[in-house]
């Protein structure tokens, strides 16, 4: 079984290096190592063609639309995944791809812990699980993984035609999902498969992350509208923004009880940034050629 890694990246001079690095370092080195410069404006290209990588362009901007461009240009069986930001332990690669041995396995995803956790956005994010991919697994309509770290076999990314280039986010969770819901396969969580991911120590990370992943939601509602498990995990307004209404309540009992006032703060802005970022999503889709996908028959189940 032949492995790739792809990793796609723009302006991440300072960061691909380290990541390359660890990548040749693995007990299971990849087979082919794909770097995709997404139109950098720096010297990333040069710095992850001298750390080993095979460097390919793709000048057009769009993380899926790189993500596509690297598995497309590999001839491996298994196409793995992670991000510039990531730091793969030694053991990695070889623990993402044994599921594989199993030949209904279509994808597998690893967790990316955090760097390190000093500040009230690093533990808010911890305890919440917002990089979780047990979370990600456990979803109430199917299982998806963030491409932070994941990998697909190669022929569950041809059946559904890789990742949806039209998403600015999102992508991952769509990929995901058709694979499940196509008949490709299924999916594995491997915890101990793991990559260490650098966040950034300031709330307005969470913030403007959780702002650009409800646009992504906005695609997926339109992309899964028709299917009725997804519409039951949506949420109301109300279930939604429960983290800024209860904020009265939750301030004054943290003061009393002395604990920290840091996460219900968090959990407010979140929330604020979530449903802006959906109406912002909400506008953009209706710019998309984007059609629902068809739901299946009510008898066959896909779970």
């Amino acid at each position: 079984m032949r492995v790739a890694v792809v990793v796609p990246v723009l302006d991440g001079a300072g960061q691909i290096g380290t990541c390359v690095s660890r990548l040749r370092g693995q007990t299971r080195p990849p087979d082919e190592l794909i770097v995709v410069d997404n139109g950098s404006s720096d010297a990333t290209a040069a710095v992850a063609a001298g750390a080993g990588a095979k460097v390919v362009g793709q000048p057009v901007r769009g993380v899926y639309r790189a993500r596509n461009t690297g598995w497309r240009g590999s001839d491996a069986d298994v196409i793995a995944f992670t991000d510039a930001d990531c730091e793969p332990e030694p053991d990695w690669l070889e623990k993402l791809v044994e599921p594989f041995s199993d030949p209904t396995v279509a994808g597998v995803g690893g967790e990316a812990p955090l760097a390190e956790v000093r500040t009230a956005a690093q533990r808010w994010v911890v305890l919440r699980g917002f990089m979780s991919q047990e979370r990600n697994y456990a979803h109430g309509f199917l299982p998806f993984f963030a491409t932070a770290n994941a990998a697909y076999r190669r022929s569950a990314l041809e059946t559904v035609g890789g990742f949806e280039e039209r998403f600015w986010s999102g992508g991952d969770t769509d990929l995901s999902w058709r694979v499940q819901a196509f008949g490709a396969g299924r999916l594995v969580l491997r915890p101990e498969a793991r990559v260490i991911h650098r966040f950034a120590e300031d709330w307005t990370e969470v913030t403007s992350r959780s702002r650009r992943y409800a646009g992504g939601h906005a695609l997926l509602d339109v992309r899964w509208s028709a299917w009725p498990a997804y519409r039951a995990t949506r949420g109301t307004f109300l279930q939604r923004t429960r983290g800024v209404w209860l904020l009265p309540g939750r301030l004054p009992y943290r003061l009393v009880r002395g604990t920290d006032v840091s996460i219900p703060l968090i959990d407010a802005a979140v929330r604020a940034s979530y449903e802006i970022g959906l109406a912002e999503g909400r506008r953009r889709a209706r710019l998309l050629d984007l059609e629902p996908l068809p739901a299946p028959a009510p008898a066959a189940g896909i779970r």
